[in-house]
């Protein structure tokens, strides 16, 4: 059962980050100018409401899976690029978007346009690495 809900988690992530990667991040540098920061503001807030509990659920039964089920190299690798994908959130996006919510900066979207293709290319390998695991384990 906890692969089928780890699994359900990333291939969930991997279509919402797509979705931020190819229509979201790039319509920010379309937000009216004076009312950028409170649509900036708002992204961060909403797109916590979803992104972080699928996260959460996507590390945790990943680690349980890693720890107690299975003894795989694509179960380790996976982890590992979660651990990554975590880093680069908290350690690049994150600042990204608070320095966004302060005021408008094109070269700042840019940044998290680029960067974030870090997380889009991690989440998109973890499915491929999920979808090996399946049927190679099945």
């Amino acid at each position: 059962m906890a692969i089928w809900i780890h699994t359900w988690s990333t291939f969930a992530l991997t279509g919402l980050i797509w979705f931020v990667q190819i229509v979201h991040y790039p319509l920010m540098e379309a937000y009216e100018r004076r009312w950028f920061t409170v649509h900036a503001r708002r992204h961060a807030k909403l797109t916590g409401y979803v992104a972080a509990p699928i996260m959460l659920v996507e590390l945790a039964t990943g680690f349980y899976l890693l720890f107690t089920q299975f003894q795989s190299s694509l179960i380790s690798l996976g982890m590992l690029l979660v651990v990554l994908i975590w880093i680069s959130t908290f350690f690049v996006q994150v600042p990204l978007h608070a320095r966004l919510q302060r005021q408008y900066d094109p070269a700042i979207i840019k940044r998290l346009v680029f960067s974030n293709w870090i997380r889009t290319g991690f989440w998109s390998l973890r499915s491929l690495l999920l979808i090996l695991f399946l049927t190679t384990n099945s």
